[in-house]
């Protein structure tokens, strides 16, 4: 099984619009990062999960369209900021398809941390914006199998 972890695109700042969807640089972070996966990786994608956050759903949806995903893109809880990673961990095992989990830091830090067996406050795996990380496995045996950013593809944020 196969989960992705995604970190939102660049968002507006608070003081320009309080709901702090994605800035134009955010959506073209996003969509950059969901060419680059789509054309480099084989993905079989059951699931698009995102947290209630504008920016996360806009992210979410950008990369549905050019993954040309036609699954569920749901909203769900647990992946806000500062949520539990264990509300995900206790999840996980019911998963019954690849899924994408589109959300913010530091949760997903935590999230991935705690994923790979290491202690959630280590923040060793870093989400710079529109990051997408792959984890490969189960419930108690997840692996990094990759992780990429805009910021690493020619042509930069």
């Amino acid at each position: 099984m196969h989960l992705f972890l995604v970190r939102h695109g660049e968002a507006v700042e608070a003081q320009a619009d309080p709901g702090r969807p994605l800035s134009e640089n955010g959506k073209a972070e996003a969509s950059r990062i969901a060419r680059f996966i789509g054309g480099q990786f084989q993905m079989y994608l059951g699931e698009m999960v995102h947290s209630p956050k504008t920016r996360a759903a806009q992210t979410a949806r950008i990369l549905a369209d050019h993954l040309a995903f036609t699954g569920r893109v749901v909203e769900a809880p647990g992946l806000l900021p500062m949520d539990d990673p264990g509300i995900w961990m206790d999840r996980l095992p019911d998963l019954e398809v690849d899924t994408m989990l589109v959300g913010h830091l530091p949760h997903l830090s935590r999230l991935a941390s705690t994923l790979l067996g290491w202690n959630s406050e280590a923040d060793l795996v870093r989400f710079d914006t529109a990051t997408v990380v792959c984890l490969e496995g189960g419930p108690g045996n997840w692996v990094l199998k990759w992780m990429v950013s805009p910021s690493a593809l020619k042509g930069g944020p």
